[in-house]
């Protein structure tokens, strides 16, 4: 009798104790995945952004418009917010990071660095950015009399 509470105690403590790394293996998957979305996510923010840049500006009509109510400067101000440095922008080389862009790219940094919590964070600004940058573009787009309807058709 004594021996087989000896040999249960036994099991039970060795469950316990390999469970733990287990619980904590898991967990740090759980945030990993987590992690990787949130990058993921942003990324496909920024994306969007700059596929409605390149939409925007491949219609002369739509530059027209936003010329001729002289928001031109404020829709590239928006965009310089989601690029790198070097990157061309209304025929200009951006001489600095865009916060969007550095957000991004450091959650991406921490993403390969294991740096869950920080990843994510990161991915989380870049898309604050990348979201006000849409919405800043869209009334751009809206106040300069563009159909955006027409122009999300095209």
């Amino acid at each position: 009798m004594k021996t087989s509470r000896i040999a249960i105690l036994t099991i039970l403590v060795t469950i316990i104790v390999m469970a733990a790394p287990a619980s904590a293996y898991i967990s740090s998957q759980s945030l990993e995945t987590k992690a990787e979305r949130m990058v993921d996510i942003a990324d496909g923010a920024r994306d969007r952004v700059l596929d409605l840049v390149a939409l925007v500006e491949a219609n002369a009509t739509a530059m027209q418009l936003i010329k001729d109510a002289d928001l031109d400067e404020q829709f590239y101000g928006n965009v310089s917010l989601c690029v790198k440095t070097g990157t061309i922008v209304n025929g200009t080389a951006v001489t600095e990071d865009g916060e969007g862009w550095t957000y991004l790219n450091d959650a991406n940094q921490s993403l390969l660095a294991e740096e869950y919590e920080d990843a994510i964070d990161n991915a989380r600004e870049a898309l604050a950015i990348f979201r006000d940058v849409l919405r800043s573009i869209y009334v751009i787009l809206v106040d300069s009399g563009v159909e955006t309807g027409e122009l999300l058709d095209s």
